[in-house]
């Protein structure tokens, strides 16, 4: 509930279920802030518009999670990229940074209600650039890829302690000191952290070998008169790794899936990490999914309907205005055009004096009718 609240996250669905009416595809993404919440990190939700989104066309999974990669390409202002990612700064003074000269989206994407046909053609939406003369802009890509990443699950069963480390975790962790105090009662690992530290600094003291006196102290080096017979302790200085290949400790490998993130802009790489998460943070919502990245949505299921029905009332509606504006043949000179034009324009049933001795009997043009079918077919 926090993570939507700030991320003001009923608007972006909105958005995202417009997309999907309209498109059949809408996109939610979460993404985290290590700035946000001073300092501390958050996370927040936000909408992709679905023309952004480039997904490997061969997932057949109604969320993607079959996919290779996933791609939002944008294209941003020296002003926008610098914001997103102010290390870019650097990079675009230097020149590595290839301006983008093209337009974001496909001829008549912009003059399209997300893909709905209503152009401005029609007097619905006039087509707004996306390019603004002056203004150098870039092409970014945010990319994320899933791949195979090892990790290890280490147990120590003197203490309990268990962990999940990552490659670099481990190699640090193998690294880390250790101690085996070989007792004449027997051996013991010491490997509590706690311990660990009062042992370092026992061995700087006294060194790796000592026993007892009568009086209970320690003493550096082997057994000597007035010793406790049969105390010598010898402290051996090790790593985990030692532990770990002596089988003291468990350390399994394990393979697991992780998102890769690369951004880049221009052709130059501008960051790249590896995601805690196994998933996409990208979720997609589909209205017709047809086992790929193409859903179709009922926009476009209706469009060729809505089609043939406005082109069917069109030939109705010209039918009707054939059918109201009476054509009358008459003989020349027979009767007068003005008034036999008023008379058939007037409402009800028209009345009108013919003398048949000085000419033909007029003839009224009717359209052929039209076919019963044809109603049918609108309804």
């Amino acid at each position: 509930a926090h993570v939507w609240y700030i991320s003001s996250a009923s608007g972006e669905m909105k958005e995202a279920v417009d997309d999907v009416g309209i498109g059949g595809l809408g996109y939610m993404m979460a993404y985290k802030d290590p700035n946000g919440d001073w300092g501390k990190g958050e996370v927040y939700n936000v909408n992709v518009p679905y023309l952004d989104g480039y997904i490997d066309p061969d997932s057949k999974h109604r969320h993607f999670k079959d996919a290779a990669h996933i791609l939002i390409a944008k294209r941003q202002t020296e002003e926008q990229l610098t914001a997103f990612m102010p290390d870019a700064k650097a990079l675009i003074k230097a020149g590595k940074i290839t301006p983008s000269d093209r337009t974001r989206y496909p001829t008549g994407a912009t003059s399209d209600i997300e893909g709905s046909g209503r152009t401005s053609l029609q007097g619905q939406q006039l087509d707004v650039t996306d390019s603004i003369e002056g203004v150098t802009y870039y092409e970014v890509i945010d990319r994320y890829t899933k791949i195979t990443q090892p990790n290890f699950r280490v147990y120590d069963p003197q203490t309990n302690f268990e962990k999940i480390f990552n490659q670099e975790q481990h190699d640090e962790w193998l690294d880390e000191p250790a101690f085996i105090l070989h007792a004449p009662d027997g051996d013991e690992v010491i490997t509590a952290p706690k311990r660990i530290k009062e042992f370092l600094t026992f061995y700087e003291e006294i060194g790796a070998v000592f026993h007892f006196m009568e009086d209970g102290q320690i003493m550096p080096g082997e057994e000597h008169e007035g010793a406790v017979p049969n105390s010598t302790h010898i402290l051996e200085k090790v790593t985990m790794g030692n532990l770990v290949n002596a089988e003291k400790l468990v350390s399994l490998k394990i393979d697991v899936t992780r998102i890769q993130r690369f951004v880049s802009a221009g052709g130059a790489k501008l960051h790249k990490e590896i995601l805690g998460i196994d998933e996409y943070p990208i979720v997609p919502f589909m209205e017709g999914h047809n086992r790929n990245p193409y859903p179709v949505s009922t926009t476009t299921l209706a469009k060729p309907l809505q089609e043939h029905l406005n082109k069917t009332k069109s030939l109705l509606m010209a039918y009707l205005a054939n059918a109201t504006n009476v054509k009358v043949m008459i003989g020349k000179g027979t009767i007068n055009k003005e008034e036999l034009r008023a008379e058939l324009s007037k409402a009800g049933a028209a009345i009108i004096e013919v003398d048949f001795d000085i000419g033909p009997v007029p003839i009224i043009i009717s359209p052929v009718p039209i076919p019963g079918n044809a109603y049918a077919e609108v309804q």
